[in-house]
C-alpha cells in the first residue's frame, strides 16, 4: 500500500483533504482477480442486484414480520448507520410482503419539515401505497 503514504502524505500531515485528494496513476498492475472499481451509493432495488447476498436475511425478515399478531397495531423498525444498507435491505424484503398482499407505504421523512406536516401528510392522502402492493392487496 504504498500509494496510501504518496496521497495522505507522512504521518501527521493535516494538510491533506478530500477536496484536494489526487490519486496517483498505479504503478503496478493488480494480480489475478483483484481489480479496483468504484461504485455508486444506490440502495439495491430488485434481488437480481444482490451482491453481498442479503436476500434471505431480507425475506426471512419480510415472513417473520408477517407472522407477528398485528390485530392492535404494529411498528416495525430497520434500524443502522447511515450507509449500512437499510434501503436495500426493505427493497430486498418488499417482494415478501408483496406476494402476502401487505400495502407499503414509502416516505421519505426528510422530506418533511416536522411531525405536524407529516401527520397531514398521512391522513390526507399524499403518502398512499404503492402501486404494485396495492394492485395485490
Amino acid at each position: 500500500m504504498n500509494w496510501l503514504s504518496k496521497v495522505f502524505g507522512k504521518r501527521g500531515n493535516t494538510a491533506a483533504s478530500a477536496a484536494t485528494l489526487q490519486l496517483p496513476p498505479v504503478e503496478e498492475p493488480l494480480d489475478g482477480d483483484r481489480q479496483a472499481a468504484l461504485a455508486a451509493d444506490n440502495p439495491v432495488r430488485q434481488t437480481a442486484d444482490d451482491r453481498l447476498g442479503r436476500t434471505r436475511a431480507a425475506e426471512s425478515f419480510a415472513s417473520s414480520v408477517l407472522q407477528v399478531n398485528a390485530s392492535d397495531g404494529v411498528v416495525v423498525g430497520v434500524l443502522g448507520a447511515w450507509g449500512s444498507g437499510k434501503t436495500s435491505f426493505i427493497n430486498l424484503a418488499r417482494p415478501t410482503f408483496q406476494r402476502s398482499g401487505v400495502p407499503i407505504l414509502d416516505f421519505n421523512p426528510w422530506m418533511f419539515s416536522g411531525a405536524e406536516q407529516l401527520v397531514q401528510s398521512l391522513l390526507f392522502g399524499s403518502i398512499r401505497p404503492t402501486e404494485t402492493a396495492a394492485r395485490t392487496g
